[in-house]
């Protein structure tokens, strides 16, 4: 009778143990997802005479996703143009050659999607 309690502790203890490791392994996850699992988000960013912040927010962006133990969490930056008239774009444009994640969206692309 004693080793029936015994085992039957034993039994619970490791059933805790196997319920408690798989919260941890789902929660570490949806937390911390893994580049190229094909987990993430996208950043979907407007603009209109943005030129003195967005090389900035771009570069914070990037650097702050790719920092140790993040693991790159986004997929893309999409910024979308609602008319600069402004150097917005030009930065932009150089930004996109230098990082691949970034995509320009401009006015002219959207013509007949949104009307």
């Amino acid at each position: 009778m004693l080793l029936d309690t015994y085992v039957a502790v034993f039994l619970w203890i490791m059933a805790l143990f196997g319920i408690i490791t798989l919260a941890i392994n789902v929660i570490s996850t949806v937390i911390r997802p893994v580049k190229g699992r094909g987990v993430g988000y996208s950043i979907v960013i407007t603009v209109e005479k943005d030129r003195d912040d967005i090389e900035g927010i771009i570069r914070w962006l990037i650097l702050k996703d790719q920092a140790p133990g993040r693991g790159g969490t986004f997929n893309e930056i999409v910024v979308v143009d609602k008319g600069a008239t402004d150097d917005t774009l030009r930065i932009l444009s150089r930004l996109a050659r230098q990082y691949p994640c970034l995509k320009v969206v401009k006015p002219e692309d959207l013509k007949g999607v949104l009307t």
